[in-house]
């Protein structure tokens, strides 16, 4: 016997402003969350750039000795 497939419909509330409004308040956080993300990359390279420099300006004085 083969199973019947059954087709789910996207839930809409009956009110197309609703509807809209929650999909556009999903793109906005979406979007937000990207640019944070990407702001948050740009800081961490730019700290791990900062630590290197530092580990390399400690580690001098010992190599002249």
């Amino acid at each position: 016997m083969i199973p019947e497939q059954t087709h789910e419909e996207i839930r809409k509330t009956g009110h197309r402003w609703i509807d809209i409004s929650a999909a556009g308040c999903a793109l906005v956080v979406s979007i937000t969350s990207l640019f944070v993300a990407i702001h948050h990359g740009q800081s961490m390279e730019r700290m791990a750039e900062a630590n290197a420099r530092l580990v390399e300006a400690n580690s001098w004085p010992l190599l002249q000795r």
